[in-house]
């Protein structure tokens, strides 16, 4: 249709042009006509003017001839009384001819004056047809250009126009309404005030968790969407311990996340309660060491092949303390003992220990 409309405005501007042309050229003839008839006026009063100087000649003659003779001067002086009054008349007629000419001369000059007017007039109208067909070429681009795009003259155009934008509704509704009825009966459009409390968007899960964007469709949106709550896991739903003495005061706890605060104060009074072996002090012992003080026996102990490696207190000497079967690895040992305690070692097994007092 854009197309219709940019010859519709060209046709228009050639008929104008044409009738300026045809103006021009109508006011050209006039002016040549009316110079011609000047130049006629000119010829016929200088004829008169001749006839007029002829006449006076032949005035004179007639005089001449009535001095010499007295009795033809009487009859002729009727005729020269007669041929006086036509040369008058000529005469008259010469000087309404020239006037005519004159007057002839100046409507030919104003023809002309206005044969220039015309002309320019006709150059300005030709180049105001020419903008005004550029502003109409240029309108039904911009027209193209939000209506479809490609046309190269917008930024983004493709996604920013009437074609774009319907496309999309009907990837968003399954389908543009043909009539009045589908707006009214068919809940998957939105209505007119706004609500879409009836809307039905299809979609399908997206394959991993992705943030929303701005310009997405429904269908991408509830896919992200659904893919983030299909992934959250029971703890997501738990509620948070925050202090420790909240904690220690629970009684059911499987549906609580202990919070890194409750965690940090549980350790810090652990800590507190912990006595912590002093490694500077520590001195190689043997089998019923007596400790002087409190203290912990650290070290590794090894089995023995086919045989144990144990340690027992002399306090409690019928429950092993610590107990190793294995021949190939040694395990790591940190016993508390307390101050005139012995440390009694098993009969078979390797042992590398040392007692270091608490700190």
């Amino acid at each position: 249709m854009s197309a219709r409309y940019g010859k519709d405005v060209r046709q228009s501007i050639h008929d104008g042009i044409k009738a300026i042309n045809d103006e021009v050229a109508a006011d050209k003839n006039e002016v040549i006509a009316s110079k011609e008839a000047a130049e006629n006026a000119a010829t016929a009063a200088s004829t008169s003017a001749q006839e007029a100087s002829a006449s006076e000649s032949a005035a004179k003659k007639s005089e001449t001839a009535a001095a010499a003779s007295e009795s033809a001067a009487s009859t002729s002086a009727q005729e020269a009384s007669a041929s006086e009054s036509a040369a008058k008349k000529s005469e008259n007629a010469a000087a309404a001819s020239e006037s005519a000419a004159a007057t002839s001369a100046q409507k030919a000059s104003a023809s002309e004056s206005a044969a220039k007017k015309s002309e320019t007039a006709a150059a300005a109208s030709k180049s105001a047809a020419s903008t005004s067909a550029q502003t109409a070429i240029d309108k039904a681009t911009l027209a193209k250009s939000y209506a479809v795009g490609g046309t190269g003259t917008r930024a983004g155009e493709d996604t920013d126009n009437a074609k774009y934008y319907m496309t999309q509704a009907e990837k968003q509704t399954g389908g543009i309404p043909t009539k009045l009825s589908q707006l009214e009966n068919d809940a998957g459009f939105i209505a007119e005030d706004g609500d879409s409390s009836g809307l039905t968007v299809g979609f399908t899960e997206a394959a991993a968790r992705e943030n929303i964007a701005s310009g997405e469709n429904t269908g991408t949106l509830m896919g992200k969407i659904k893919k983030w709550l299909a992934d959250l896991a029971a703890a997501a739903f738990m509620q948070v311990i925050t202090s420790y003495a909240d904690l220690m005061a629970g009684t059911a706890l499987d549906n609580y996340l202990i919070g890194a605060a409750a965690a940090k104060e549980g350790f810090t009074e652990l800590n507190g309660k912990l006595i912590a072996p002093d490694y500077k002090s520590a001195v190689a012992i043997q089998s019923n060491y007596t400790c002087m003080t409190n203290g912990y026996v650290i070290g590794t102990i090894q089995g023995a092949v086919n045989g144990w490696a144990s340690i027992r207190s002399s306090k409690n000497a019928n429950y092993f303390l610590a107990l190793c079967t294995s021949s190939e690895n040694p395990i790591a040992v940190c016993i508390p003992f307390a101050s005139g305690d012995s440390v009694i070692f098993g009969s078979s097994g390797t042992y590398n220990l040392a007692f270091a007092s608490a700190k």
